[in-house]
């Protein structure tokens, strides 16, 4: 049994993304002697490194010069020439829109030749588990990995953005085909997922398994002290396609009075700051930067919160309606991607993608005057929770089953 893993991640444990990794690296800590967590992007000098397990240690990507990478690549050349012929060749659908993005694909092939170059010079030889928590660059790299070495086998999760090729601006996931044919198992965190990857690469389905994130329990959200505001918190990477400005949109329909609170920025601040200047005096906004997973779970520790709203446009199953409803808080939110895996009558209000203000407004309107606003409901979301999205339940069921 091998006692070390190699954990593939974008950039955590820098920068404040990847948050919800925080909840399942204990987990695999827990599980292996040893955890290499292997960030997938170049690490400045200025980014910050969290807190992680004792056991846990950072491969750091040692930077390797353009000529280096050339005179890797006669050594990797009939490695590459397999990979593009599994992704370009093993089926031609797509294939137009692979040769748009050539250059893409040449520089990720790079990229991932740069990553084995690394692990090659650092841990030659090592006994470990294999585990990307994207289906990108650090599951590239791993699938060259094993078309040069066919003992080797590798799990990746798949989430939204290297799932969905709706979501890519090219149209297309890079790499997407070879990673599901050199995979043992890739894990889309939502059905919805499962089911959209099988869709397209049918003679891959057997390996496609959802597997859901989860979140710790950190104890249920304090009683409301005020009958004179409602309190409504959404939390998100400001990005269009969370579609903040729609939150905005139907508070200024509201009449009652209305406490919002948005956990997150991002490049939709000014946007939404500025709309926020045209909300009528009974609704207050409260709009806040950045946050670290810590500050957003205090926040829901130490303040009450109605409801959670959710407006956007795809999505794979968000973590922070998963930590919402950990503090048994009711959910509003839009049926995309696999949101209605987590949404739905015994959690709070499930709403079409279309919705427009005026109706969204009427759905907030709707659910004070319901049962779902009650303790008693607010329980039911927790347990909810509970069989469903607990961490301790999740991950440990997750690493048993497709890493030890």
């Amino acid at each position: 049994m091998a006692s070390t893993l190699f954990f593939f991640t974008e950039m955590y444990p820098y920068g404040k993304g990847e948050a919800f990794i925080e909840n399942e690296i204990r987990h695999l800590c827990k599980k292996f002697a040893k955890v290499i967590i292997i960030p997938a992007q170049e690490i400045s000098e200025l980014d910050i490194q969290r807190e992680i397990p004792a056991n846990a240690f950072v491969c750091y990507l040692s930077n390797v010069s353009r000529l280096k990478l050339l005179q890797l690549l006669p050594q990797n050349i009939l490695i590459v020439i397999e990979a593009f012929w599994k992704e370009f060749f093993s089926t031609r659908k797509d294939f137009g829109k692979k040769l748009i993005n050539l250059k893409r694909y040449i520089s990720s092939i790079l990229w991932a030749i740069k990553i084995n170059a690394n692990l090659e010079q650092k841990f030659k030889g090592v006994d470990a588990r294999y585990y990307s928590y994207w289906l990108n660059n650090g599951a590239i790299a791993l699938s060259l990995r094993k078309i040069k070495n066919a003992d080797i086998e590798f799990i990746a999760r798949v989430h939204g953005y290297d799932l969905y090729h709706e979501q890519s601006e090219s149209g297309i996931v890079i790499f997407q085909q070879l990673n599901c044919y050199e995979a043992k198992y890739v894990l889309p965190v939502s059905e919805n997922g499962r089911k959209y990857l099988s869709d397209i690469k049918p003679e891959f389905a057997s390996k496609f398994i959802s597997s859901y994130l989860g979140v710790p329990d950190r104890g249920t959200s304090i009683s409301s002290n005020s009958i004179s505001e409602f309190v409504i918190v959404s939390c998100s990477f400001m990005h269009p396609i969370k579609r903040i400005h729609l939150i905005v949109e139907s508070l200024m329909l509201l009449t009652l009075n209305v406490k919002w609170i948005h956990l997150g920025g991002g490049p939709e601040m000014l946007r939404i700051k500025e709309l926020c200047k045209h909300l009528p005096g009974n609704i207050s906004a409260n709009l806040t930067d950045d946050l670290t997973n810590s500050e957003i779970i205090e926040f829901y520790q130490r303040n009450h919160v109605d409801l959670f709203i959710h407006l956007s446009e795809t999505e794979g199953i968000p973590v922070a309606i998963m930590e919402a409803i950990s503090f048994g808080i009711p959910v509003l939110a839009t049926d995309v991607g696999g949101v209605g895996e987590i949404v739905n009558a015994q959690t709070g209000c499930l709403v079409r993608e279309d919705i427009s203000p005026t109706e969204v407004a009427s759905e907030i309107m709707k659910f004070i005057s319901s049962s779902k606003n009650t303790p008693e409901f607010r329980s039911g979301v927790r347990k909810y929770w509970y069989h469903n999205f607990n961490a301790d339940i999740n991950y440990d069921k997750f690493i048993d089953k497709y890493l030890l």
